[in-house]
């Protein structure tokens, strides 16, 4: 499994998507990534504020554990 890409990283990116200076085809060669990774991080952001990743898994409720 790849690892993921850090948080320097992705807020790098989302410096850029803000600017809007480049096409995502152009950033996602100027980063050597893949275009479908700009897409849902730049819609993230611009939802949530963050980049960082959602989170994984379920929660459970504190009565669930007791």
């Amino acid at each position: 499994m790849p690892k993921p890409y850090s948080n320097d990283f992705k807020k790098k990116i989302s410096e850029e998507i803000q600017e809007g200076n480049y096409s995502t085809s152009e950033r996602a060669t100027r980063f050597r990534i893949s275009s479908r990774f700009i897409y849902p991080l730049g819609s993230r952001y611009e939802t949530t504020g963050s980049y960082n990743a959602k989170p994984r898994g379920r929660l459970m409720s504190l009565e669930a554990i007791t």
